[in-house]
């Protein structure tokens, strides 16, 4: 009977130690599935999460390809330095949204650069947005220069009050040529932007600065090239002063509009005395030397909406709008007197030189350019040939028309 119930016990025992031993191995089961589906869950997540971050990171390279074509195109279409300096703005504030920055040009004397373009709130100081060349990094290392403000390090001197965050500046180089540089400051957000946030990072900013750097110099040195080629073509290279071709286009322009309006245009023919006598006497240099100088007072002696050229030779024409016949010959009275005592030194020789005046005004005097340019042609002849050094106005026309044809 004892042995019997002690069996049982036995029995029960290991029937209760096998139930328990498959209930731990199906708990365990249970808990191993649980932390399979957890893991399978959370590498979901992640790849969600990359694959939102990697589309973000498409959309927003996709937008700025965009935008750098649409502003290579702009910048190509701008005929002057004032539309590309607004296309670089406009295109700036939409590259860097987040970011302050600006676009330093070089002066003409090259000792100084000056912020031409500025966004995101730049800073209005006069000392931040003009510094000389050895302050920026970038242009005496001819390459791009990042710095965290935040930490010791050599810094810009250009860079100032600028107490956290990271700058950057891209040298603008064309044809082996610095132009200016390009300077960004970042936010604190990006400067510690972390891949996964989806922000742009200090890499990716600097990449892209750098093919805008590329996009504006390139734009910048063609402008500045086109620039060149046309005042050769509109300049006369020993005065410096506009040449025929544009004295004539300018008052036929000037004609047409002061037609319109119902306002005068003046002309001043102007010859140099005994010219041919100075360069037989003291040599073609010495006749350079003339004509040099009396381009330089001719045109620092004339209105700012004047245009003075050289016509051909020794005889320079000015084009005056809104300038009465009275006006104009005033005018030349000032400008014979100051070309008779201007003081010419050729190799230690004084050379004394006047000027015979002709003066001519739409509508007095004639109702075309052809009429005019006779006009005053006819009045400098007679001027030269009553004396020299003298001004004659040219005799009025019996009737005008109303309006040129």
């Amino acid at each position: 009977m004892d042995m019997a119930v002690a069996m049982g016990v036995g029995l029960q025992m290991v029937v209760l130690l096998f139930v328990g031993l498959v209930a731990e191995k199906a708990a365990r089961h249970a808990s191993d599935e649980q932390g399979k589906r957890h893991a399978a869950a959370e590498a979901l997540r992640q790849s969600n999460e990359r694959l939102a971050l990697s589309n973000a990171q498409t959309q927003r390279q996709t937008r700025e390809v965009r935008l750098m074509a649409e502003m290579g195109r702009m910048l190509q279409a701008s005929a002057a330095r004032e539309d590309l300096f607004e296309v670089i703005g406009s295109y700036a504030r939409e590259l860097f949204p987040a970011e302050s920055g600006a676009l330093y040009i070089y002066s003409a004397s090259r000792d100084d650069l000056d912020a031409a373009v500025t966004w995101g709130g730049f800073p209005a100081e006069a000392s931040q947005r003009r510094f000389a060349p050895g302050e920026c990094w970038a242009l005496r290392q001819g390459q791009a220069y990042h710095q965290d403000a935040a930490h010791a390090g050599v810094h810009c001197p250009h860079v100032k009050d600028l107490q956290a965050g990271h700058y950057l500046c891209v040298p603008l180089m064309a044809h082996g040529e610095t132009l200016g540089v390009l300077h960004l400051r970042f936010s604190e957000a990006e400067a510690g932007a972390a891949s996964a946030t989806g922000a742009r990072t200090i890499e990716s900013l600097s990449s892209l600065a750098a093919s805008v750097a590329e996009y504006v110099a390139l734009a910048i040195a063609n402008q500045q090239l086109r620039d060149t080629l046309r005042n050769q073509a509109i300049r006369d290279q020993l005065t410096g002063l506009f040449n025929r071709r544009y004295a004539e286009e300018t008052l036929a322009r000037e004609l047409q509009r002061a037609a319109r309006k119902q306002t005068p245009v003046s002309l001043i023919f102007l010859d140099l005395d005994h010219f041919k006598l100075i360069n037989d006497t003291y040599g073609h240099d010495a006749g350079d030397v003339v004509l040099q100088k009396a381009g330089i007072f001719l045109k620092t002696r004339t209105r700012g909406h004047d245009v003075a050229c050289r016509y051909g030779g020794e005889e320079f024409l000015l084009v005056m709008p809104d300038a009465s016949l009275e006006v104009a010959r005033q005018r030349a009275e000032v400008l014979r007197e100051g070309i008779r005592t201007l003081g010419v030194v050729h190799k230690t020789q004084a050379l004394t030189i006047t000027a015979s005046f002709g003066v001519a005004a739409f509508p007095d005097s004639g109702a075309d350019r052809d009429q005019l340019l006779k006009a005053v042609d006819t009045a400098l002849y007679e001027a030269k040939s009553t004396g020299r050094n003298r001004v004659v106005t040219a005799n009025p026309v019996t009737s005008v028309p109303a309006a040129l044809t």
